[in-house]
């Protein structure tokens, strides 16, 4: 349980010790393949949402907000890096960069590539 100070408040962040161990490996898992594959993106807010609800889906207490919350640092800086990426690829589209060009230059699929291109930015 997370709580505030009270052992009878707060939130259950799993069924059992185990179950929530399990779920810490396997975002470690998951970061370790991400960190190993050299492409861009590494990681994607969606990769990680992804990731919580197969957490989610094997803990009958397993909850998406609480996840995200304890994953807050992960996501902010996720979201930070595809903003990034998302005026660069903007950018050398608007210099008249070919899809297939920015693919190249930044080790990433034209699928990407184009599915950044049509993503908005949180700024």
């Amino acid at each position: 349980m997370h709580g505030m100070g009270d052992w009878d408040g707060g939130i259950y962040l799993s069924e059992s010790l185990d179950k929530f161990i399990n779920a810490i490996r396997k975002l470690n898992k998951f970061i370790d393949e991400k960190a190993s594959v050299n492409s861009v993106p590494r990681i994607t807010c969606d990769d990680l949402d992804n990731l919580i609800n197969e957490i989610i889906k094997e803990d009958k207490y397993g909850d998406l907000e609480n996840w995200k919350s304890m994953l807050d640092q992960i996501y902010e800086s996720t979201q930070v890096y595809e903003d990034t990426l998302t005026m660069k690829i903007k950018k050398l589209s608007e210099e008249g960069m070919k899809i297939n060009e920015i693919s190249i230059n930044l080790n990433m699929s034209v699928k990407d590539v184009y599915r950044y291109l049509r993503r908005k930015s949180e700024e």
